[in-house]
């Protein structure tokens, strides 16, 4: 096996641990919040409340996320990708044991802790983005890995829902329980850390490395690229993408809780059904690459997603959703490459892990924004959120297009 090809597989099952962890909780969330009988919140409390808690500790991950991707992408460009990958891969193993051990003993604020410290250390993800611009010596040989960090993440997307739904219910294995999605999430983890200890080779070279880094620097990431009136479009772009995006998947669960009253492992087993699909969208990208300027096919994600998003909600019966959800995720692959790819044509080898961080940090707060406004407005409508997600789409593509000049500058460069 060649040393690229190592550092991709290594790279990409760091993206998939991370994408596992991020999505094992979906389809125990509804349940845990939603049903009082299991006994996670007062008895007391009303559908409204709960469902605004719900959104808040879904939040939590995100948040912390955010904090952590732009700082854990300037220590990688300094430092190398692989040390603070070991780092983080180490510390989120032990916070998945804080989560596991707060779910079984019914401690909201253990588990509350868990989810933010985990988010915080896996902002590695941006991290393994910076791994795949290092590998990638021309534009279509980007495009081609970036796809592949899309089909990876899916994977994870699939086998997450998986595991936190069969893995929580106990008619599956007698001592299955909420925990057990954790703890194995805990063992995946060290897994991880061996395999990256024994078979990653760092990817960036020490002559694109910074050569210095004082503490006060790493809180500097934001303002300094935000300099950049190009950044700041295309991350403007990206981020009203992504809160359509994360609207999708975050109510994804409680949607078919409220329409059907389903159980976690129905939950997770349709979310890995449209999971699948994510993983196919990559084929399509040599052919757009080819045809279209990047900012053409971020353009024509957010508009496919706002047209499918419409088609989700008029139909909500079980014979339905198994069509209408796929159009979905096929237009949240698109973009979620493609807005990646616009970060990383407009910057130098030096500034991928960081704007490539921030570009990171930007896709979590718009999680962040979803899952406490999305309570918010989930508890005034079932619908609300997904009304919002269509103006948002709409708005990316006015960023889009008002400012398309700048954008084709970075086809040129």
């Amino acid at each position: 096996m060649g040393t690229i090809t190592r550092q991709k597989l290594s790279i990409l099952l760091v993206l998939f641990v991370g994408y596992v962890g991020f999505s094992i909780i979906f389809p125990v969330l509804p349940s845990m919040f939603l049903d009082p009988k299991l006994g996670y919140l007062p008895p007391h409390l009303t559908l409204s409340t709960r469902n605004i808690l719900l959104g808040v500790m879904i939040a939590m991950y995100p948040l912390g996320q955010f904090f952590g991707c732009p700082i854990l992408g300037r220590l990688s460009d300094t430092y190398g990708r692989k040390p603070i990958l070991l780092i983080t891969l180490f510390c989120t193993a032990l916070m998945y044991i804080i989560t596991a051990i707060g779910v079984e003993l019914k401690m909201m604020i253990w588990i509350f802790i868990g989810r933010f410290l985990t988010g915080i250390f896996e902002g590695n993800i941006t991290i393994a983005t910076a791994v795949m611009a290092d590998v990638s010596t021309e534009k279509l040989d980007k495009t081609k890995n970036f796809g592949w960090l899309l089909t990876f993440s899916s994977t994870g997307w699939i086998i997450g829902p998986l595991l936190g739904g069969w893995l929580a219910d106990p008619t599956v294995v007698s001592w299955f329980s909420y925990s057990t999605p954790f703890w194995t999430s805990f063992f995946f983890l060290l897994l991880c850390f061996l395999i990256l200890l024994l078979f990653f080779d760092e990817s960036l070279d020490e002559r694109h490395r910074k050569k210095h880094l004082h503490f006060s620097e790493i809180f500097t990431t934001f303002t300094h690229l935000f300099k950049s009136p190009l950044l700041r479009r295309i991350y403007a772009s990206n981020f009203y993408f992504y809160v359509s995006c994360f609207i999708f998947f975050i109510f994804f669960g409680t949607l078919i809780y409220r329409w059907f009253n389903s159980t976690p492992r129905m939950i997770g087993n349709l979310e890995a059904y449209v999971s699948i699909f994510i993983c196919f969208a990559p084929l399509t990208y040599s052919f757009l690459a080819r045809r279209y300027e990047h900012y053409k096919t971020m353009a024509i994600a957010a508009l496919g997603l706002a047209g499918s998003l419409i088609f989700v909600v008029v139909f909500p019966n079980w014979v339905a959703i198994w069509f209408t959800f796929i159009l979905p995720s096929y237009f949240i692959a698109l973009g979620m490459s493609f807005s990646s790819l616009l970060i990383s044509d407009s910057c130098s080898k030096k500034q991928q892990g960081e704007a490539l961080g921030l570009n990171n940090a930007i896709m979590v707060l718009a999680e962040t924004v979803v899952g406490i406004l999305g309570g918010f407005l989930i508890a005034i409508w079932l619908y609300l959120p997904y009304v919002f997600a269509v103006l948002c789409c709409f708005i990316s593509v006015l960023f889009v297009y008002l400012y398309k000049n700048k954008f084709r500058k970075i086809n040129h460069q």
